[in-house]
């Protein structure tokens, strides 16, 4: 049995994009790791980003863009953390990767008030420390930044009674605390979401 529920969030503080530059994507991810990036997902890289700076998807009609492994990705650390705490069952994020399906595989960011998000986009810089062999270096960090009210739509479905309403509440309740996105734990991409049943 098949159970569908509609998810929107709404960002409470702003979001970072999380995306590498198309150059550092095509040389370093594809090829000197030999991972395989889809076709469809290296044409919604924008070709115009620095190449020290992360971003966010874009599609021909400049919608910025969130995959769906991103949301997943963000349910299975949510999951992990709540692993038997507080009535959540263990192996929490098994059930999360096994049982829970994020729909569509691209969605759009919204804003209220206005058509896109793309002419909303800021870039936030912040200082980065290493430690190496030489000792600690200090570089800046670039990422593309969408302001809190930034809002998304999905839909999840849940397969063979894997996972309850109230569990899924509760990784979607921990958005609040720990978000989506670079910079999650210093309070980045927290949300508050409204969830129902299809």
């Amino acid at each position: 049995m098949e159970k569908y529920y509609t998810i929107d969030i709404t960002f409470i503080t702003p979001v970072l994009g999380g995306q590498p530059s198309e150059t550092i994507t095509t040389d370093y991810v594809v090829g000197k790791s030999g991972l395989e990036v889809p076709d469809d997902e290296l044409e919604t890289i924008p070709d115009t980003l620095d190449k020290r700076t992360t971003g966010f998807h874009r599609d021909d009609n400049d919608n910025v863009l969130l995959y769906n492994y991103v949301l997943k990705g963000f349910m299975k650390a949510a999951a992990f953390a709540l692993n038997g705490r507080d009535g959540m069952p263990k192996a929490f994020r098994s059930k999360i990767g096994k049982y829970v399906f994020v729909y569509p595989r691209v969605s759009a960011f919204t804003h209220p008030g206005t058509k896109g998000v793309w002419n909303l986009i800021d870039i936030h810089e912040r200082p980065v420390r290493t430690q190496t062999p030489y000792g600690e270096k200090v570089a800046l960090a670039r990422s593309e930044m969408l302001p809190e009210s930034t809002g998304i739509r999905f839909s999840v479905c849940v397969v063979a009674d894997g996972v309850s309403e109230d569990q899924l509440r509760a990784i979607f309740d921990y958005g609040f605390h720990h978000g989506i996105g670079p910079r999650r734990g210093d309070g980045f991409g927290s949300f508050r979401y409204e969830l129902k049943a299809e």
